[in-house]
């Protein structure tokens, strides 16, 4: 669940991470992220992003953006493989990152091990 701070930082999250394409095509000079790289609003901004891909696929391969994500960050893709199919059915972002934010903490966790940072 999200706490009060948490809360407080939402708006400014949507700017604050990198993006996932841009890290899995090469193209990390388009990428005007700058979230700390052990925040939570990192993974939470990744496996939304990763999510919106995944949906937009044709059904065929897996798109390659999230394939390449795999060696990238994880524990991010760990997060997104364990969601539903299908769109989110969250009345909002903040309801749906709520729900989700257990998972999310735990994944910066093992993302913060990994990286050392």
């Amino acid at each position: 669940m999200l706490n009060e701070r948490d809360h407080e930082d939402f708006d400014d999250a949507w700017a604050a991470a990198p993006d996932p394409w841009a890290l899995a095509t090469g193209n990390e000079g388009f990428s005007r992220g700058t979230c700390e790289t052990g925040s939570p609003w990192l993974v939470a901004a990744n496996v939304m992003f990763l999510k919106s891909v995944s949906e937009a696929g044709d059904g065929g391969e897996e798109p390659a953006t999230l394939s390449r994500n795999r060696l990238l960050e994880p524990e991010t893709v760990r997060l997104h493989d364990g969601l539903p199919s299908g769109l989110p059915a969250s009345p909002s972002a903040r309801a749906w990152l709520s729900a989700k934010w257990p998972g999310i903490i735990e994944a910066t966790v093992a993302r913060r091990l990994r990286t050392g940072g």
